[in-house]
């Protein structure tokens, strides 16, 4: 495993457990102690985590702040899977909406190579840009308060355009989903696109890579019993699919 993949996967655990001590990285990875002390070192200096005695936290701030176009260079097999899967839950002539995040850009990529006609509503710049030279989609902007670093618009002029709408599928990107906590995210102005979303679509379509399951974060959107389907990537635990499957949440994924 290359340096940079084992710090994204630190990350990761980091952001589902909230700890982790240096013991299990080494395990873990089948490195040397001081391998991954380097890492955390550089992690540190990144203003990512922060060590502690025997391991380190998540300097969660930070995480918040990292952008869009850094986040849409993760976990890009994943985010390729999750994309495969949702546009087969579309079909000609839908309306959807898709939230601002990487995973739904890379959605919106495959809805150029699949479909001629759709109508497509979102807060992401990105996202409409991309989809903007298509002729038979219908694409609309819920314009408002554009964030920069996220590249989307929030706010009370956003939330007022959705609220427009009637929507048949909504994919909601999230970063955390609980069977005991729920759909969670943050900052707060995500989380209000999202709980509009969820108002205004017809089916709510969560995606979520398999790093995001069982992982909780600041705010709560909704309870998952407000979820139709939640689509993942294959690397979902099985003990996890299992325990989603007996508690009657539909998921797919490979």
């Amino acid at each position: 495993m290359l340096v940079e993949e084992r710090k994204e996967k630190i990350i990761q655990i980091l952001e589902k457990d909230g700890n982790i001590k240096v013991s299990h990285l080494t395990k873990l990875f089948n490195v040397s102690l001081q391998t991954i002390r380097r890492d955390l070192e550089t992690l540190e200096a990144d203003d990512l985590i922060k060590k502690v005695y025997g391991g380190a936290i998540l300097n969660k701030e930070k995480i918040q702040d990292i952008t869009h176009f850094t986040r849409e260079k993760q976990s890009l097999m994943e985010k390729e899977e999750i994309a495969e899967i949702a546009v087969k839950l579309i079909e000609e002539g839908d309306s959807i909406a898709l939230n601002d995040s990487t995973t739904n850009l890379a959605i919106a990529k495959k809805l150029k190579e699949k479909f001629k006609k759709l109508t497509i509503i979102s807060n992401s710049l990105l996202i409409i840009t991309e989809l903007s030279s298509v002729e038979g989609f219908n694409v609309i902007l819920a314009g408002g308060i554009l964030n920069i670093k996220e590249q989307a618009f929030f706010g009370e002029i956003t939330k007022r355009i959705l609220d427009e709408f009637i929507i048949d599928k909504a994919f909601i990107s999230v970063s955390g989903f609980s069977l005991q906590t729920g759909i969670t995210d943050y900052p707060l102005e995500e989380v209000q696109i999202q709980k509009k979303l969820l108002d205004i679509s017809q089916k709510s379509i969560i995606i979520a890579d398999s790093s995001k399951l069982e992982s909780i974060s600041l705010i709560k959107v909704r309870d998952i019993s407000d979820v139709d389907i939640l689509v993942t990537d294959s690397n979902i635990s099985s003990e996890i699919k299992n325990t989603y499957e007996k508690a009657g949440i539909g998921i797919i994924c490979r």
